[in-house]
């Protein structure tokens, strides 16, 4: 069964996702610079909300302290599948990007813009902009996702990256309410983004 766990390296200023805590399962361990402004975890950010499919996929969110998962200002959420379950249900990570747009726009044309800022073989950075849309709020209203409709209402900004090692696919990502953020901030965002990876065996 799949653990999470979050360590600082104090000596790298870096906090450790991992997969499985057994190495001899082989999974790929993520690995990313501590968030610029953020603090320390536990302090002053704090998880709202993980979720797993044992084996398969966990998602943790993380949101400043003071903050809820239903009405956060910025969100970081990490995303870690295995690579063979997700392959052969969402296809490449291009492939998984495209379908999320193509979901996104399908429903609300106007909805999203989004940029490709590096792609290469199992490895996409990029950045959305989205804005309100009614008919995917009633969407979720009528599915009872009451914190997605609310979210679907709700201007936001997005920048990630989704990655992959030799046994999982990871997603990082940073989200803050409104119409986006500064050219400052985004260089700060993209670095930490880029810094990310696999850490060693």
């Amino acid at each position: 069964m799949l653990e999470l766990r979050h360590v600082f390296v104090v000596a790298l200023f870096a906090v450790t996702t991992s997969g499985c805590q057994d190495a001899t399962a082989g999974a790929d361990v993520l690995q990313y610079p501590v968030p610029p402004g953020w603090g320390a975890p536990g302090s002053d950010y704090v998880v709202g909300n993980k979720a797993e499919v044992p084996g398969d996929y966990r998602i943790v969110e993380w949101i400043k302290r003071g903050d809820t998962i239903h009405d956060w200002r910025e969100l970081i959420t990490t995303e870690d599948w295995r690579l063979e379950f997700v392959q052969e249900a969402e296809g490449t990570v291009a492939e998984y990007v495209a379908k999320q747009q193509r979901a996104e726009e399908d429903l609300c044309p106007e909805r999203t813009r989004w940029v490709v800022i590096r792609k290469a073989e199992g490895d996409i950075l990029y950045e959305a902009w989205f804005t309100p849309c009614p008919a995917l709020s009633a969407r979720y209203r009528s599915q009872g996702k009451h914190a997605l409709a609310k979210l679907a209402e709700t201007p936001y900004y997005e920048i990630a990256r989704i990655f992959e090692g030799r046994s999982n696919r990871f997603r990082l990502a940073y989200a803050a309410k409104g119409q986006g953020v500064s050219d400052i901030e985004r260089s700060r965002w993209l670095g930490w983004l880029a810094e990310a990876g696999i850490a060693p065996r």
